[in-house]
């Protein structure tokens, strides 16, 4: 019943898993023992990061490209975010709700990765306030905020909430591979503090490739890299038509 999942997360207790489905599409939540899958949210969700706070709800992208929340065991979701469109903010994304439990890190989507930013929501106002340039951002189990830049250099700085103000960041990693299509960097850890990372150099680095009946790959042009897909081929085997995401 997982079909067609994104975007996964797990509860606090490590027991239940959240996904998405489609853009927009639904929020459902699965025991990872397995059973079926309940819906929280029907057709109104995006499958740009969800958050399974400590409080017992799930802060997720929706209508809007707004932040909202659901109770994890069902009911009424409710908008928590007032986008800035004065500033260009067209979408509050990847969120990580903070300890302090009045907070979440999310990313400030401007239309680009080159242009986006990390931002401090605060609940009781619906108001995010800049943090520093950045796709994505994590508050690590001791307190410390872990983000990531589109050329895929992961960096620790000290948050202070109060004060909506991020210390300077201390580089940790390089070459993070970043996803084209969701601007987000391939890393995940552990509460004990253990980084799990996939390799790569940062966005727009796919190559298009045949794969020969062997198995092997033979590149269609070895210096042609970017963020492609929607690939489709000519009945004569000898063009490809496909999309390619550029700057902007």
């Amino acid at each position: 019943g997982t079909g067609r999942a994104r975007a996964p997360f797990f509860a606090p207790d490590g027991m239940s898993v959240g996904f998405f489905t489609g853009e927009p599409g639904d929020l459902k939540v699965v025991r990872i023992e397995g059973g079926p899958p309940r819906v929280l949210v029907s057709d109104s969700a995006s499958g740009f990061g969800g958050d399974w706070g400590e409080d017992g709800f799930i802060y997720y992208p929706g209508i809007g490209s707004q932040r909202w929340r659901v109770p994890a065991e069902g009911g009424p979701p409710e908008a928590i975010s007032v986008l800035d469109t004065a500033a260009n903010v067209q979408e509050h994304a990847a969120p990580d709700f903070l300890s302090t439990g009045r907070h979440a890190l999310v990313q400030l989507w401007q239309g680009s990765t080159s242009n986006a930013e990390i931002g401090l929501l605060t609940f009781e106002t619906g108001q995010a306030v800049r943090l520093v340039d950045g796709i994505w951002a994590r508050e690590l189990p001791w307190g410390d905020i872990l983000y990531g830049t589109p050329t895929g250099s992961i960096f620790l700085a000290s948050l202070d909430v109060d004060a909506g103000v991020l210390g300077p960041g201390i580089p940790v990693l390089e070459g993070v591979r970043v996803e084209s299509f969701s601007a987000f960097p391939q890393i995940a850890f552990s509460r004990t503090g253990t980084l799990v990372y996939q390799t790569g150099s940062g966005a727009a680095d796919e190559r298009v490739v045949r794969v020969r009946p062997d198995g092997t790959l033979a590149p269609v042009d070895t210096a042609w890299l970017g963020d492609f897909g929607a690939i489709a081929i000519s009945p004569d085997g000898r063009q490809l038509a496909l999309s390619v995401l550029e700057e902007g």
